[in-house]
């Protein structure tokens, strides 16, 4: 969770440095925070995509998993929450994606990614594995749900012991890519430069409104 808040002492050198009412300097902060939380929040979604090779449904998925508590003149912090589940290997990039029923025409190897700069790369066990029969493929369930899976050395199907187990290949959820971004891109100097414009425009605004009255 992502906190955007100004402390008490800035309320103080509002009131006392500028001439402000305590209404009117809560309501300053206010609308810095709001406004700083909202920049955040579009530079969070912006180095998602940006950074990362999502497939079409998961970009539309990155803005649904943000939620953006706005601050309000009693309780002068924001919130944003990134809420994910886990995400599947198959919703960045796979090539090729495709279904291969009984593995009729299937390629020898599928490739995927997650980081947009990465190199596409052989989906295999582990180096070293007996690679065509390890090798990662795609596969539908029952429920329709499609992802990228693996059997498992060792390993046996209920009820099918001559099979061996399949397990899904995941990557980072949203959630997780959403940390990534706000450590890397922008925490520290980067927010606070955002909040410290926001904060200056909101004065200015108040400034203007009250010399025109």
């Amino acid at each position: 969770m992502i906190t955007v808040r100004l402390e008490p002492t800035s309320l103080n050198e509002l009131e006392a440095g500028l001439d402000l009412t305590k209404k009117e300097s809560r309501a300053v902060l206010k609308g810095a925070i709001n406004k700083a939380a909202t920049e955040i929040n579009k530079r969070l979604q912006k180095g998602i995509k940006g950074r990362y090779q999502l497939s079409s449904k998961t970009r539309g998925k990155v803005k649904e998993s943000i939620t953006l508590k706005r601050a309000k003149v009693a309780d002068l912090v924001a919130t944003i929450k990134v809420n994910s589940r886990i995400g599947d290997l198959y919703s960045f990039k796979v090539s090729p994606n495709g279904l291969y029923p009984g593995g009729k025409g299937a390629p020898k190897f599928i490739k995927g990614k997650v980081a947009k700069d990465n190199n596409l790369k052989r989906l295999i066990l582990a180096p070293g594995e007996p690679r065509d029969k390890h090798k990662a493929f795609v596969v539908q369930y029952k429920s329709g749900h499609i992802a990228v899976a693996q059997r498992v050395m060792g390993s046996h199907m209920k009820g099918k012991p001559q099979r061996e187990a399949i397990k899904n290949l995941y990557a980072p959820s949203i959630t997780k890519m959403g940390e990534i971004i706000y450590k890397d891109e922008i925490d520290g100097l980067v927010a606070d430069q955002i909040l410290t414009k926001a904060m200056n425009e909101q004065v200015e605004k108040l400034l203007a409104k009250k010399g025109s009255v």
